[in-house]
């Protein structure tokens, strides 16, 4: 019996034991950085393991990189990280390249792969984007910038998912051939033979901008569906020194579709992706890169009391807002009305309204005012005595439109 219990023991433990080497096995996610951890974006590639991601510091990389199925590879901005000679994709899947200024002959080129491509500017000599052999990469928030006789997207038998990228100034911009591609919110503009070229492809081109293309979309055995593109100047704000962000009265604002597939949560600037940008109070997002943010309004704020004692037991500190003309403070969303920073340094978290709210006149000025009540145990707790602070009032109108205002205080 004893001899029994021991082997019986043992053996728990060596099942007990693979299961905790079974799991530990399971490596965590890493990071690696470039040129921190590793001279080369290459070798930080070649180093890192399924659900890694290689950080690029800013700077200028002389290499030809190739992907890893599973990796990410991230650079500090478009603008501010460049790999000179291109980006390859063979039989990869589940990597990202994103933050970067991409050049080469051929920008990105994908072979029976489906990477992520997003937040970049390809600037290649031939083709911006390439796929081939089955790829089905996705293809979001970039700036693909061609030369006249080259092509800003060529797939052949592949089915690439194209959306919210500004492609411009190639013979074309995308050019599908055997390829059902998805091509949504885009604007494509500038592209000497056609915007878009089909070739027996049955491509799903929808909710996109065209201007200034020798055609729009040119069709060759090919039935593409088309619904909902706009034909107008989208009224970028210097196209001619590659600026693509949207002037205010630009047709791209809240021209796309919520429902695109590869729809980015933020844009290429790192802001959020569906705002309403032409006051109609409903949210859609912006045809492009750049979803148009619409300039956050002045408000006028005065705190009670101007003396805030941190020895009060008081209950309450009451903030009245008025905005300017052409606004209402019946529009504020209560829930987005918070205290945010004190002497320009934020307050984390920031404060939010807890206690009663009003629609008024509480200074005689013939403009209406929101009064609201803050938590004082709160506020206390993120001020420090001493001299004059000012603190800032946050918040947004219901249709996304975003105020601020502030008023000094004396804390002792």
């Amino acid at each position: 019996m004893r001899r029994t219990s021991v082997r019986n023991a043992l053996i728990c433990l060596g099942v007990a034991m693979g299961i905790v080497v079974a799991f530990s096995g399971k490596s965590l996610a890493a990071e690696l950085y470039v040129p921190g951890d590793y001279p080369t974006v290459q070798s930080a590639i070649n180093a890192a393991q399924p659900g890694d991601t290689v950080l690029v510091d800013a700077g200028v990389y002389n290499e030809y990189i190739f992907l890893k199925s599973g990796v990410t590879v991230q650079g500090s901005g478009a603008d501010q990280t460049k790999i000179v000679l291109g980006v390859t994709a063979l039989n990869v899947h589940d990597s990202v390249v994103s933050g970067f200024t991409i050049g080469g002959s051929y920008g990105v080129w994908n072979w029976a792969a489906s990477p992520i491509i997003v937040n970049n500017i390809v600037t290649a000599l031939y083709e911006g984007i390439g796929n081939r052999g089955g790829s089905s990469p996705t293809i979001t928030n970039n700036i693909i910038i061609s030369k006249p006789n080259y092509f800003g997207i060529r797939s052949l038998d592949s089915t690439p998912t194209i959306t919210n990228n500004v492609i411009v100034r190639g013979r074309a911009g995308i050019v599908n051939i055997g390829s059902p591609s998805t091509i949504t919110n885009n604007i494509i503009a500038y592209n000497v033979l056609g915007g878009i070229v089909n070739m027996n492809s049955a491509s799903q081109i929808t909710y996109n901008g065209f201007w200034s293309n020798g055609a729009d979309i040119l069709n060759y055995s090919s039935n593409p569906t088309v619904a909902d593109n706009i034909y107008e100047d989208p009224l970028f704000v210097d196209p001619n020194n590659s600026d693509y962000h949207l002037q205010e009265d630009s047709p791209c604002i809240d021209a796309g579709t919520n429902e695109a597939p590869g729809l980015s949560e933020k844009d290429l600037d790192g802001n959020p992706r569906i705002v309403d940008g032409d006051g109609d109070s409903v949210t859609v997002v912006d045809m492009g890169v750049y979803e148009f943010m619409v300039p956050t309004i002045p408000a006028t704020v005065d705190i009670d009391p101007d003396i805030l004692n941190l020895k009060s037991r008081g209950r309450w500190i009451t903030v009245y807002t008025e905005l300017p003309e052409g606004y209402s403070v019946e529009d504020i969303d209560l829930d987005t009305v918070a205290l945010t920073q004190a002497d320009g340094k934020a307050i984390e978290p920031p404060i939010h309204v807890t206690g009663p709210q009003e629609v008024g006149d509480h200074d005689g000025d013939e403009v209406a005012d929101l009064m609201v009540k803050f938590d004082r145990s709160e506020v206390q707790a993120a001020l420090e005595a001493g001299e004059e602070v000012k603190i800032t009032v946050s918040g947004e109108l219901y249709d996304g439109i975003s105020f601020e205002g502030g008023d000094a205080i004396r804390v002792k």
